[in-house]
């Protein structure tokens, strides 16, 4: 009963999984500071990772970061002269 019931822990042990785990794909820019095109600062962007829940300030919906959001602001920043990835 004893050999069952490591068993049986080991296994549900072994099949949980945490998101925690992952690793989490953020907006970071290397060169926004300074950049007169941009008027957006580093702090303003430290927390866009996808899976961020948060309010459109223009329409008051409710939005989800994806990872084609983070890719798209990457794009319009580093049109302006940002240097800007997601990872």
């Amino acid at each position: 009963m004893k050999y069952l019931s490591l068993l049986l822990l080991s296994v549900l042990l072994l099949s949980c999984s945490s998101d925690d785990d992952q690793a989490k794909e953020c907006l970071v820019c290397n060169s926004l500071d300074g950049n007169d095109l941009i008027d957006i600062t580093s702090e303003d962007i430290k927390n866009l990772c996808v899976g961020e829940v948060g309010e459109d300030p223009d329409t008051g919906e409710t939005v989800t970061i994806t990872r084609e959001i983070l890719d798209s602001y990457a794009t319009i920043l580093n049109a302006f002269g940002g240097d800007c990835k997601v990872q």
